[in-house]
């Protein structure tokens, strides 16, 4: 955890000189200048349609942490808050925006909000419609990255059947809409891709030990508590799916997969926690009140576990968090082609099971177990904010049919499962024709 320890000043150095550098009012004029246009609006439906959805709720909230202007660079850097209340947040960007005084100003010290290092440069300089088209242009970038490193992990077929998966049941085609959604996913992708190439590169286990470390905390840096279990289960599934041939060097030499999977699990998980305690100290040390920061930290903690928001109606039953992220992530246009393809997948298993191996799919199934586990622990927060937490679970049901094609003998692909699928359908309606007309002959 050394490189993780390292990583912190910088972290606090980064935050304090961007934000140095950074004109708050240039920046603050294209925020209001962007609710004229269209792109923002009080009741987080923006006159554009093209920039509505991805939760406004939490990009008007993150910009309003941008343009806090706190007595000194190092407050604001470390210590955000927002002006007025975390209640209706793009209402009260337009007045921060518009330079209305706070009467009340919320303490968000617990989190990094490292993904300000990216706006308050982008948003000095551009309008905010200029930076969401960067956005858009970065994470198609990113997803092409990432499409690549799968297909040197796990191969071609298996690579395009998990990505296509992934883009049908998320919001990755949208996510560029909302600015801190995108930098946590663009680190997930990015990272992941980085890490397989190490897997490829490198027989050293100690060498993914820490990168997934270093990842967990860069990870925590810049999230805003979106998707965190996304990339472990990703570096988990890549160790596990290491292929051992020629071509891609044995990543668990000296080790077996499944320990290593399990150690780059938990080293990323150490990364991402002890990122967050830093800033939690650094919170408290900083605060007039550590007493106050310390407890206001302890009661969201609780209260993301299992604690029930005023008027909330949340129901804490074992594995509904899961069922209600499985559920989610089916509420798309795209679950139609996942359909199709797992038709396509089902039929082929169907007709290969004698070789499908039970023992590798089963084994490539267990970094699922992790989202799982992180849904049920932080059951408030998994159910309050369904609607992009799920994105965690879409990856998992992605892993699950890139691991029953790989575990399919012999190797086939995605043109071919849809080419058998078809014939199947057409010899099924053919039949049925053809039952149909000799029951008319026979009357």
């Amino acid at each position: 955890m050394t490189a993780v320890l390292l990583l912190q000043p910088l972290f606090a150095f980064a935050l304090i000189q961007v934000r140095s550098h950074t004109d708050l009012t240039s920046a603050r004029l294209h925020v209001l200048a962007a609710f004229d246009e269209g792109v923002l609006d009080d009741n987080q439906k923006p006159r554009l349609l093209i920039h509505r959805g991805g939760h406004q709720f939490t990009e008007c909230a993150a910009l309003n942490l941008m343009l806090d202007d706190g007595q000194d660079f190092m407050t604001t850097a470390l210590m955000p808050r927002l002006h007025f209340e975390a209640i209706d947040p793009c209402r009260d960007l337009h007045k921060t925006a518009a330079g209305i005084p706070a009467p009340t100003m919320t303490d968000y010290s617990r989190y990094w909000h490292g993904y300000r290092i990216y706006m308050w440069p982008l948003l000095e300089r551009f309008s905010l419609q200029s930076v969401r088209f960067i956005n858009a242009f970065l994470m198609l970038c990113a997803l092409t990255v990432f499409y690549w490193a799968l297909r040197g992990a796990i191969g071609p077929t298996s690579a395009l059947i998990f990505f296509v998966v992934l883009i049908s049941l998320t919001d990755f085609w949208r996510i560029w809409v909302n600015t801190p959604h995108f930098i946590a996913i663009f680190v997930i992708l990015v990272g992941s891709a980085a890490f397989a190439y190490v897997c490829r590169k490198t027989a050293n286990e100690y060498v993914a030990i820490v990168c997934a470390a270093v990842l967990g905390s860069v990870f925590n840096f810049v999230d805003f508590l979106s998707n965190p279990p996304m990339m472990p289960m990703l570096l988990s599934f890549f160790v596990l799916a290491a292929r051992d041939n020629l071509g891609a060097p044995q990543l668990a030499r000296g080790l077996r997969k499944l320990p290593l999977a399990m150690m780059v699990a938990a080293s990323w998980f150490g990364g991402y926690a002890m990122t967050w305690l830093v800033k939690w100290i650094l919170a408290a040390y900083l605060s007039a009140d550590a007493h106050q920061t310390i407890l206001g930290i302890t009661d969201q903690i609780l209260l993301r576990l299992y604690g029930q928001e005023p008027g909330g109606h949340i129901y804490f039953v074992p594995l509904l968090p899961t069922l209600t992220m499985i559920i989610q992530s089916f509420i798309s246009v795209g679950s139609v082609t996942v359909a199709v393809l797992a038709a396509a997948i089902i039929l082929n298993l169907r007709k290969n099971w004698a070789s499908f191996d039970k023992r590798l799919f089963v084994r490539l199934l267990l970094p699922t177990s992790i989202p799982i586990i992180w849904f049920e622990l932080l059951s408030n927060h998994t159910q309050t904010h369904s609607h992009f937490t799920y994105r965690s679970e879409s990856a998992a049901i992605a892993l699950v049919f890139a691991a029953a094609s790989m575990a399919t003998n012999p190797p086939t692909n995605v043109r071919l499962l849809l080419s058998n699928l078809w014939g199947h359908l057409w010899r099924a309606s053919q039949r049925s024709a053809h039952r149909r007309q000799s029951g008319g002959d026979a009357r």
